[in-house]
C-alpha cells in the first residue's frame, strides 16, 4: 500500500482534508494531523508487531513507509522515581528520552521525517534548530543518504560538535531571534528545492506521528497515568503525546486520556501566558535568556494555539518555572534519581513540583515526566557544577593524603 493511500491529512482547525505531501493548511486555521481507521482492540498487544523494535513496534498505527530509515529510536524506559515521587506523595515515572540514538526525543520524529522524504525522492533537506533537532536530523539524513543543510541558533558547544560530526552543511545564524533560523530554512527550501524538515508541528505532521509513540510505550509499560508532564517550546512533543493517548482512547485501550501538564520557563512562556490570560490565541513574546534552550520559541504560531486547545481538552494546565528552580532540579537529579538530563528535561520535573505545590496534581496521582534529552547535550553546565563540588579533592598518589582528609570526606 502506498503511503498516500493509507493516510488522510486533516487540518485540526477548518477540518479540510489534504493529500500526502501537503504539510500546512492553506487557511492557517490549524495544523495537519494524520488520520487512520482505528477500530476497537482488546489489548495493546493487538496493535504491536513483536518482531520490530522501538517506535516501529507500533507500525500498524504509523505511516506505512518503505525502506525505513531507523537506528533503534524509541523503546525508552519509564523509570520509577525513588526520591522525588515519594517526597511529593505521588507515583512518579521519568520517561527517559535521553536513551535515544542521539540522546533526544527528536529521533522519533527524525526517523519518520527522513523515511517519508526519502520515499518522495528527495536527496537534500534543511532544518532550523538550536541543537537537538539538528543533531538528530544530521544522523538520520546520513543514514538515509540525504544531505542536510542546517541553520543553527546559538547551540551549546556540545550540540554543535555533535551535529558537525555527521558532516552536514552548517550555517551559524547571527541573530537574537529563534524564528529567524526557521524562516531562513523555509526560504532556502523554496529557493533551492531542499526538503523542509522543521520539527515544528505546524510544518510537518510526521513529527507528531513520531512523538505519539511515547504514549503507546507508556501505556504498554506502566498503564494509563493521571498526568503527563511535558516541557514545551513550540509544543510539538505535547501534541504528539496527546494524539497518541487520544488514539488509544478511540481504540478502547485507555478509558480517559491523562491530563496534560505543559511546562515553560518563565523567561520564554508564550503558551503559558495565553493560558493564564484565558485567551484562545498565543501571542509572540520577547524572549529572555534561559538554560532550558530547547524551549526557546518566542512565537509558536498556530501550533501554539493547537497546544492550548489540547491542554484545555485534556483538562490540564500550563505552568512556568523560574531559572533557579530549573537549575536546582537539574543539578540534583543525577544523585537523586540516577537520571542525567539536559536543563530542558529538568524543566518537566521542576514543573511537576510546581503543579503539585499548587494542588493541580493530587496526592497518589500517577505522573509521567518526559526527560527530553541527555545531560551530555549540555555538559558544560555540569563542568561548572563539578568545579564547585565540595567532595572532590586533588591529591598525590599516597594513602597519607587520604588520611589527612578524614573528617572532610
Amino acid at each position: 500500500m502506498m503511503l498516500e493511500e493509507q493516510i488522510t491529512l486533516r487540518c485540526t482547525g477548518c477540518g479540510k482534508e489534504y493529500p500526502f505531501g501537503t504539510y500546512t493548511c492553506e487557511n492557517r486555521d490549524g495544523v495537519l494531523f494524520a488520520e487512520y481507521e482505528l477500530g476497537k482492540v482488546r489489548s495493546i498487544a493487538d496493535i504491536m508487531t513483536p518482531s520490530e523494535q522501538g517506535i516501529w513496534r507500533f507500525a500498524k498505527v504509523l505511516p506505512n513507509v518503505e525502506n525505513r530509515v531507523t537506528f533503534g529510536e524509541g523503546g525508552t524506559p519509564c523509570l520509577l522515581s525513588r526520591s522525588l515521587g515519594p517526597q511529593l506523595g505521588i507515583t512518579l515515572y521519568i520517561k527517559d528520552e535521553g536513551r535515544n540514538p542521539t540522546g533526544s526525543f527528536k529521533d522519533r520524529a527524525s526517523a519518520l521525517l527522513i523515511s517519508t522524504e526519502k520515499m518522495l525522492g528527495h536527496k537534500e533537506c534543511t532544518t532550523g534548530s538550536s541543537g537537538n533537532a539538528a543533531g538528530s536530523l544530521a544522523l538520520y539524513s546520513q543514514l538515509g543518504r540525504m544531505h542536510l543543510y542546517v541553520f543553527m541558533y546559538h547551540p551549546t558547544r556540545e550540540k554543535f560538535l555533535h551535529t558537525a560530526s555527521f558532516e552536514p552543511t552548517i550555517f551559524l545564524v547571527d541573530t537574537p531571534v529563534e524564528s529567524d533560523v526557521h524562516r531562513l530554512a523555509e526560504e532556502a527550501s523554496n529557493q533551492f528545492g531542499w526538503a523542509l524538515l522543521t520539527t515544528m508541528s505546524s510544518a510537518n505532521p510526521f513529527n507528531v506521528e513520531g512523538y505519539k509513540t511515547i504514549a503507546y510505550e507508556v501505556v504498554q509499560d506502566v498503564g494509563t497515568p493521571d498526568v503527563v508532564a511535558v516541557p514545551v517550546g513550540s509544543g510539538t512533543l505535547a501534541l504528539g503525546v496527546w494524539k497518541g493517548f487520544k488514539e488509544l482512547h478511540t481504540m478502547g485501550l485507555v478509558d480517559k486520556p491523562p491530563r496534560l501538564l505543559g511546562i515553560q520557563p518563565e523567561n520564554v512562556a508564550p503558551i503559558s501566558l495565553a493560558y493564564e490570560r484565558n485567551v484562545p490565541r498565543v501571542a509572540p513574546v520577547t524572549p529572555k535568556k534561559t538554560v532550558a534552550t530547547g524551549t526557546v520559541v518566542e512565537d509558536p504560531g498556530i501550533a501554539g494555539d493547537v497546544v492550548l486547545q489540547a491542554i484545555h481538552e485534556s483538562e490540564g494546565w500550563m505552568v512556568t518555572v523560574s531559572e533557579r528552580e530549573i537549575l536546582e532540579m537539574w543539578a540534583s537529579l543525577p544523585a537523586r534519581e540516577g537520571v542525567f538530563t539536559e536543563p530542558t528535561g529538568a524543566l518537566a520535573l521542576a514543573g511537576t513540583v510546581v503543579a503539585r505545590t499548587q494542588g493541580k496534581i493530587k496526592e497518589k496521582d500517577t505522573v509521567i515526566c518526559i526527560n527530553s534529552a541527555s545531560g551530555f547535550k549540555d555538559i558544560g553546565l555540569f563542568d561548572k557544577k563539578v568545579r564547585r563540588a565540595e567532595r572532590i579533592f586533588k591529591i598525590p598518589p599516597k594513602l597519607e593524603a587520604i588520611e589527612k582528609l578524614r573528617g572532610v570526606w
